[in-house]
């Protein structure tokens, strides 16, 4: 019988899905990338990795023009809910980022009546908590990539 690998065995394990992915994705492999995203998205039980997983598969294929990416952001969309929905009970905050995310990934995916719906979604548990989550507003401009900048070193 396999045994079971600790988290540490996973994320150092160089033959991991999601390790693989973010390399090939780094050396601007997007395609063969995404595959490995998938796989890990498919074996994984907890809904917010799954997610994580489609929307970097989902990611990837948008990068190469591919059409599927917006299947993916559907499914990331899903897991992204289902999280919600499944800590909405334990942490309330998480709930509201949950259904944010998910608002984000239907718009990715063009579907514009379930992103608002879940973006009401989490406006109305915000306003319980009476939290506000960083933006609140669809208004088609979510920027899929974020420009990354390196921090600068200070001076020792």
């Amino acid at each position: 019988m396999k045994e079971k690998k600790t988290w540490i065995e996973r994320v150092s394990d160089t033959e991991d899905d999601w390790v693989r992915a973010s390399r090939l994705e780094r050396e601007g492999r997007y395609e063969e990338a995404s595959k490995y995203y998938l796989k890990d998205a498919e074996k994984e039980r907890n809904p917010a990795m799954a997610a994580l997983s489609y929307l970097s598969a989902a990611k990837c294929l948008a990068k190469v023009g591919k059409k599927e990416a917006a299947k993916y952001f559907r499914l990331a969309a899903e897991n992204y809910r289902k999280y919600a929905e499944e800590t909405v009970g334990i942490s309330p905050t998480s709930a509201v980022w949950g259904y944010l995310t998910a608002s984000k990934c239907y718009m990715w995916a063009e579907d514009e009546e379930k992103a608002k719906e879940y973006m009401e979604k989490a406006r109305a548990l915000a306003d319980r908590l009476e939290i506000k989550p960083p933006s609140m507003e669809i208004s088609g401009d979510v920027p899929l990539f974020k420009a990354y900048r390196r921090r600068r070193k200070s001076p020792s």
